[in-house]
């Protein structure tokens, strides 16, 4: 994202997010916004950390892949001022809410995963819990 002063955090989490209806449903209400937005905020932190071994922030395009409605996003864009951040999601929802809330570019994807195309360029992509909750038959294909 190249703006000189990003908006501020966003703790709104979306009413349609995946994650944190399962958390919400396992722990109530209060308990499952912090863990929602702490376990967000400690992925970033690592991800964040790791892209900093490898690349320099000011010059790096990140695509965060499968982002859902941005629980790791709306971190990374405040630990990485300087890169060029997008998500990406198959849900349109989630894109719409990561644009419009956490102010980061989107790229919507074709559930088919034999339709992907995210364009190129990146530096830098990386995915965080989407193996764990595709159903099997996508990885026949």
């Amino acid at each position: 994202m190249d703006q000189t002063t990003p908006p501020p955090f966003i703790t709104e989490i979306h009413p349609e997010d995946h994650l944190y209806g399962f958390l919400e449903g396992r722990f109530g209400e209060e308990r499952a916004k912090r863990a929602y937005l702490e376990g967000g905020k400690s992925d970033a932190t690592q991800t964040a950390a790791t892209l900093r071994r490898f690349h320099k922030e000011a010059e790096v395009k990140v695509l965060v892949f499968a982002s859902g409605y941005g629980r790791v996003t709306r971190h990374l864009r405040d630990l990485l001022p300087g890169a060029s951040l997008y998500a990406s999601d198959i849900h349109p929802q989630a894109c719409e809410f990561v644009t419009a809330n956490i102010s980061v570019p989107t790229l919507p994807l074709s559930a088919r995963p034999e339709d992907l195309n995210v364009g190129s360029g990146y530096d830098f992509i990386f995915v965080i819990s989407l193996f764990s909750h595709l159903p099997d038959h996508p990885f026949g294909r």
